[in-house]
């Protein structure tokens, strides 16, 4: 559950920022090594289309709440997150 979340390694690691300056090239949220997730790059072009389309056509949109999470160290959702455009 604290992947990205670490403070020795991240700065504000509990505050969600898109445009982080400390991030590294290899992500860790699809694993690695032998344990490399075989759908990564279909993730991270879903994800990247869909967030294209949705500041395309909401560009006002704010984060009225941070988002919460449940789940485990493999899964995990949201519950909730609420905006506002």
């Amino acid at each position: 559950m604290s992947a990205l979340r670490d403070e020795r390694m991240f700065e504000q690691p509990d505050c969600f920022n898109i445009f982080r300056s400390d991030l590294v090239p290899s992500h860790v949220a699809f694993g690695g090594g032998a344990h490399k997730c075989v759908a990564e790059a279909l993730g991270r072009a879903e994800l990247e289309e869909g967030l294209n389309v949705l500041a395309e056509r909401l560009p006002d949109m704010m984060l009225k709440t941070r988002p919460t999470f449940i789940g485990h160290v493999f899964v995990r959702r949201a519950t909730e997150c609420w905006v506002t455009w």
